[in-house]
């Protein structure tokens, strides 16, 4: 009886060109499967990297030495 792994290895050995075709189909699935989970996600990114954004800039902010941190304040 053969492991699953070998039996996958025979069958992949008679496809022409071994697994480079299907390697290929699996990066564009990959790829369109993320592109289509983040357009459905699109209004949670955006809210989420502007939270982030402004919150980065806070802590810059913060963390400015008072000589500079004048200067980002007039």
């Amino acid at each position: 009886m053969f492991t699953e792994l070998e039996l996958m290895f025979k069958l992949m050995d008679r496809v022409d060109d071994g697994v480079l075709p299907m390697l290929h189909d699996l990066q564009h699935h990959i790829k369109e499967a993320g592109l289509s989970d983040m357009h459905a996600c699109a209004d949670l990114i955006t809210t989420v990297c502007a939270s982030l954004f402004i919150f980065d800039i806070n802590l810059f902010v913060y963390f400015l030495p008072n000589s500079m941190r004048y200067m980002y304040k007039h």
